[in-house]
């Protein structure tokens, strides 16, 4: 059961909505790059969409506006699909500026349905006509998932499940393809309550098995929309409708973030003791334990009281050999300081993930120490600790490859306006991308420019060249767009 494979990314359960991320281009499915079938299903389904109505907040979609260096025959394109009075009138608009329009290739065509989330029913005419003028309607994996996420959004769902029956046929349907689904079904207040999980049934029908990643990436689709107890309700149905779906160690941490991101210690407590029943006391668990420890420290009618229930699991935790992750040091030592209570701090800095046989290397052990010195200042002096001990930090936890503790001291240091915030940040993105994390290494990237701090031009540089390495030349131009804008 230790053995799951879900990113953290995909456990993230935040309550509110976030702008959509398109599939990315590695999440294509299939080896062939190229397929048949663009004009399998009818632009009328569409309107030409002045943006979706989601749950929660209205969605804000990237645009062709905020794009300053698009050459100019894709602007072009844009331009038209932003104008057009409906998606009837592209394919006239789009003939009729053939002269500036050339060429298109694959990648012209990815870039174009990125920048035009806003007008879906126009996006899809100009998927069909690109298809049928200059790609022998052979469009890649990612221009189809890219169409289905497009779709989704926009809560056109009809010429959506079209699409997907026609990469269906094309052999081009991945879990990640249906991981969009989930959330755009998640999302949207109109479909019917139960549609995600429905989804997540429909799976075998499209050549997809029903496994423990098909059920976590639904749960995760479910909890990001704020839906955490339609998460816990859809866990028995799904497993007992597959023998595959059963849930591991990330199904569960997805829920109890679901139950941290609710504020829901009583739902809390229900999972876990699930959790147990299905897996017993394993160390692979640590996600899942974090997010149950950090929901009882903001639960109690105090932080004090908070904090003892905490511990008390926390005892419990280490006395069946298991250990919960940096979340819950660092939620608790903020618990302390709410408290009044730094005699309390010694108590949460145990070695995480650590059976109690296991003594940890000298070496992680002095990092350890180090991380424990930093919290123990911000402790004693009850403020964020200072710009030395932050910068230290990053670089203690880097070392000992903790990168979602580095990532959250560096925001803390972005937050308070502490200084060298840039050094820390170009760090951060060469560490990941130098340990071949390129997926951790250009999100965060871009999180660093989106903050409005500088990102080298030589971190920049290297990161293109191992995204190029790979493939995955496209994203580095979105985070040159996005670069040259700031």
């Amino acid at each position: 059961m230790g053995g799951s494979s879900t990113s953290s990314e995909s456990r993230q359960c935040p309550t509110a909505s976030a702008p959509p991320t398109p599939t990315r281009p590695d999440s294509g499915a299939g080896d062939g790059a190229k397929r048949r079938g663009a004009d399998a299903y009818p632009v009328a389904d569409c309107g030409a969409g002045d943006g979706p109505r989601r749950r929660g907040s209205v969605a804000s979609f990237p645009s062709y506006l905020d794009a300053p260096e698009l050459p100019a025959k894709l602007r072009l394109i844009c331009e038209l699909l932003a104008s057009a009075p409906s998606a009837a009138a592209v394919e006239p608009l789009l003939d009729g500026a053939a002269a500036s329009i050339p060429s298109l290739s694959h990648s012209d065509v990815e870039h174009v349905l990125r920048l035009s989330y806003s007008h879906p029913g126009p996006a899809l005419a100009f998927f069909r006509w690109s298809g049928a003028r200059h790609l022998s309607h052979l469009h890649s994996p990612y221009s189809w998932n890219l169409l289905v996420d497009l779709l989704g959004k926009n809560l056109l769902f009809p010429p959506m499940w079209h699409a997907l029956h026609s990469m269906h046929s094309l052999s081009l349907l991945s879990l990640a393809t249906f991981a969009s689904v989930f959330s755009s079904l998640a999302s949207a207040s109109a479909s019917p309550p139960d549609a995600p999980l429905q989804a997540f049934l429909s799976l075998p029908s499209f050549g997809l098995a029903r496994d423990s990643a098909a059920l976590n990436s639904l749960l995760s689709a479910l909890c990001r929309a704020g839906r955490a107890a339609d998460a816990r309700a859809a866990l028995p149905r799904a497993a007992a409708a597959a023998a595959g779906a059963r849930p591991d160690a990330d199904s569960f941490a997805i829920l109890l973030e679901g139950c941290e991101a609710d504020a829901d210690p009583r739902a809390a407590r229900q999972v876990l003791d699930e959790m147990l029943a299905a897996l017993g006391w394993d160390p692979a668990c640590a996600a899942a334990f974090d997010s149950f420890l950090v929901t009882l420290l903001g639960a109690g009618p105090s932080p004090a009281a908070g904090l003892a229930d905490a511990l008390q699991a926390f005892d419990a935790m280490q006395r069946n050999g298991c250990f919960p992750g940096m979340k819950f040091f660092r939620a608790a030592i903020r618990s302390c300081v709410a408290a009044r209570d730094p005699r309390a701090a010694p108590r949460c800095g145990m070695p995480c993930r650590r059976g109690p046989a296991a003594a940890p290397p000298p070496a992680q052990g002095r990092k350890l120490s180090e991380a424990a010195a930093v919290f123990t200042e911000m402790v004693r002096n009850e403020h964020c600790p200072s710009t030395g001990s932050c910068q230290s930090a990053v670089k203690t936890f880097l070392d000992a490859e903790d990168w979602e503790t580095a990532e959250k001291v560096w925001r803390c240091m972005v937050e308070n306006g502490l200084k060298p915030v840039e050094e820390s940040g170009n760090m951060i993105v060469e560490r990941l991308r130098g340990r071949g994390l390129l997926p951790e290494a250009w999100k965060f990237a871009e999180e660093v420019i989106d903050s409005g701090v500088k990102l080298y031009s030589s971190t920049l540089s290297r990161l293109r060249h191992s995204l190029t390495k790979v493939g995955k030349g496209s994203i580095h131009e979105y985070l040159l767009i996005k670069w040259k804008a700031h």
